[in-house]
């Protein structure tokens, strides 16, 4: 057996990366497959252990589940003040996950240890304390933390009512810069999935940073398939994890500025939502006849194929957003903030509409409600544009390269 092929690596994940529906949970799942073809891989994560993982299993040599930490409001307040860590990673901590990283550590014997996101940095700086002796450590940051913090935090200010978010956000930032510094530094590999990412973090820390973008299965979305009826058109839809704070903001600005000036010309339109865990804020929405929050599906599928517009109306974030290259993938006409499409690089009127302002947005999608020809053949171009660019099968080989580096 070749070299490459033996190596052995250990994914920790926050959370459980099937199914790989949304979000991190796609590019974790990913990798996690693209790394199993090649050698052995065994994965630890938080999720429900009593739940049957079969997939997951029939992929790993080692799989551990770990049940979240419950931490009260009382408790994560105590714990701010009393800490210097950033918020995600303090929700993170877990004795119980550390007593498992060195049972695996002891039992799978990594080459590589993969972590995948700042949240479990507290576990890679305690593995890389015992050098010489611990395996190589990569860290995929997936975006720079810090930098998305700060744009939260430039965001809130310019409204008085979000005055206590923007202070949490800055707090928050500083705390990030630190301790992003302090996991990039520690590990013998850094990833992320953006060259903007990648610049931040270098220049943050003062190390090499490899862009992994994010990708997609191009043929998954390509299906022609009879879906169930599940959207009435003119349909929008926005599509992502629904209580991620850039996510609500971006479905709050969508619904609350945009749609005004659609539904002047449109009345018909409607806005769908779709997306685990709808955030509280979002639940006024529910009450608008024309909004329809889906909460949790089973497939995104039906709704890409049955959109007429997808949209990515984000103002927050960093790195590249899966929920582009998902719509594109499907062949969908596609409007994006220029902050929503960072990252990947989209051609303005080619392959997407890109627009900043409530009118803008509005007026790219009754633009695109209006002429089907145009509709089509930005669906086709970006649909090209991804599989050309964004497909797992020419991303993955960059990964290879980052373990081979760390495993000669």
């Amino acid at each position: 057996m070749p070299a490459e092929q033996a190596r052995r690596i250990l994914f920790v994940i926050p959370n459980v990366p099937y199914p790989p529906q949304q979000g991190s949970a796609l590019r974790n799942y990913h990798l996690l497959a693209g790394a199993a073809q090649r050698g052995a891989v065994a994965l630890l994560c938080f999720g429900d252990p009593s739940l049957d993982y079969e997939h997951l299993s029939s992929l790993c040599e080692d799989l551990q589940i770990v049940a979240p930490p419950l931490h009260s409001n009382k408790t994560r307040l105590r714990g701010l003040i009393a800490s210097t860590l950033p918020d995600m990673v303090y929700r993170y901590a877990s004795s119980e996950m550390a007593k498992a990283l060195d049972r695996m550590i002891a039992s799978f014997k990594p080459d590589i240890i993969q972590f995948e996101g700042l949240e479990l940095g507290t576990y890679l700086l305690k593995i890389a304390e015992r050098r010489p002796y611990a395996p190589r450590l990569l860290f995929d940051d997936h975006n720079a933390e810090y930098v998305l913090q700060l744009r939260a935090f430039e965001t809130d200010i310019t409204e008085l009512r979000h005055a206590h978010t923007a202070v949490y956000s800055r707090l928050q930032a500083e705390r990030l810069r630190h301790f992003e510094r302090l996991v990039c530094q520690a590990a013998d590999a850094v990833s992320c999935v953006s060259r903007l990412d990648a610049r931040a973090l270098a220049e943050l820390a003062l190390v090499e940073v490899v862009t992994v973008p994010n990708a997609v299965d191009v043929s998954h979305y390509e299906q022609q398939a009879e879906f169930p009826h599940v959207m009435q058109e003119p349909a929008i839809l926005f599509a992502g994890k629904m209580d991620y704070r850039p996510n609500v903001d971006a479905a709050l600005w969508l619904v609350d500025q945009v749609m005004p000036y659609v539904w002047q010309k449109e009345p018909e339109a409607r806005v769908y939502i779709v997306g685990k865990n709808p955030h509280a804020r979002l639940d006024r929405l529910r009450s608008m006849d024309r909004v329809v929050v889906t909460g949790f599906v089973d497939d995104m599928l039906p709704y890409l194929k049955q959109a007429t517009v997808c949209t990515v109306p984000m103002r927050i974030g960093g790195g590249t957003r899966l929920k582009v290259l998902e719509a594109l993938a499907a062949g969908k006409a596609l409007v994006s903030t220029i902050l929503g499409s960072e990252g990947i690089e989209l051609e303005n009127g080619k392959h997407a509409l890109l627009a900043d302002t409530e009118d803008g947005f509005a007026n790219s999608i009754l633009l695109l409600f209006s002429d089907a020809k145009r509709r089509e053949a930005l669906g086709q171009a970006g649909q090209t544009f991804v599989r050309e660019n964004y497909d797992w099968t020419t991303i993955l080989p960059r990964m290879e390269r980052v373990y081979r580096r760390l495993t000669p």
